[in-house]
């Protein structure tokens, strides 16, 4: 459990990383590709045994490690686009729903029994994600031309988020019972998949004249994509162990989830009152108590 429990505090590390960002103007995407890259290298040197194309495509993780990588920077950039067109309050809240997606897959898929306190658990948490989300002055971006498309906007959001939350809920699965090799191997996989995209992305950019190299050089984006980077192989390497530790004394996927994804975001919230003086709402501290309470329903259903 104290795995899983560093995982957490280690993502919400990503958020501080995050706040950093925007206070050097470092710009998200080049930084999101070096910060795939870096995560890749560092992985790599960690590996006990190093992975080989004919060790990795014989494993059973491998589809979910390949679909992981590639659909991480997708849902980063609809995000980024859905958040500058239609307001972070409409991704945030449309992300934070998308736990509905791993919930339901892991009960339906793992076959998890279903108790009327682990509905409510994960009801609970759903609510609180929500009340936590909302802000004040984050509706719908100001002087948008509205289309027909952004009214699925927010829907490619919950589904692309959902996704992604559940093949690292499966990763985790699949692996667990692994040893420091096994895991440091899935990692790397996924974010050189995750980084091949990316540089893919950019090139098309770069030959469209849309980036250029010098913009992805740029010092801050390169310095804020390491540090991004060496946090992310410490957050998922920990969130790997700490599921499959989980997994194997029989912890359920959808307690799991909903434990972590309230979790980080409470952490988040805290970190941003005390590190950053944020100012939130009465709702949003309503919020992290019924996150709170939450947590201790879904932990006593495990």
């Amino acid at each position: 459990m104290l795995i899983f429990i560093l995982g957490i505090f280690c993502a919400a590390g990503l958020f501080i990383t995050f706040k950093f960002w925007d206070k050097y103007g470092v710009e998200p995407f080049f930084a999101t590709v070096i910060n795939y890259l870096t995560s890749a290298v560092v992985s790599y040197f960690i590996c006990a045994e190093k992975p080989t194309v004919a060790s990795t495509v014989a494993v059973d993780w491998i589809p979910f490690a390949i679909g992981l990588g590639c659909i991480s920077l997708v849902d980063f950039n609809l995000n980024s686009y859905v958040t500058k067109k239609l307001g972070i309050g409409v991704t945030s809240i449309s992300s934070k729903l998308s736990l509905l997606i791993p919930v339901t897959l892991s009960i339906v898929l793992f076959d998890e029994t279903v108790t009327g306190i682990k509905i409510l658990g994960i009801i609970a948490a759903i609510v609180a994600l929500v009340m936590i989300s909302v802000r004040k002055g984050e509706g719908i971006s100001k002087g948008v031309q509205w289309k027909k498309i952004y009214y699925f906007l927010p829907l490619f959001v919950f589904v692309g988020s959902g996704v992604n939350d559940f093949l690292m809920l499966s990763l985790g699965r699949v692996n667990s019972g692994a040893d420091a090799s096994d895991v440091t191997n899935v990692v790397f996989v996924v974010f050189i998949m995750a980084f091949l995209v990316g540089i893919a992305t950019f090139i098309a950019s770069m030959l469209a004249g849309k980036m250029s190299v010098e913009g992805f050089l740029k010092k801050r984006n390169v310095i804020g994509g390491v540090v991004m980077g060496l946090v992310s192989v410490c957050c998922f390497s920990l969130y790997l162990f700490g599921v499959g530790q989980l997994t194997e004394r029989g912890w359920d996927g959808s307690i799991l989830a909903s434990i972590y994804a309230i979790g980080v975001l409470t952490i988040s919230v805290l970190c941003g009152i005390v590190g950053f003086k944020e100012r939130f709402s009465p709702l949003n501290y309503i919020g992290i108590v019924v996150a709170l309470i939450s947590i201790a329903i879904l932990s006593a259903t495990a």
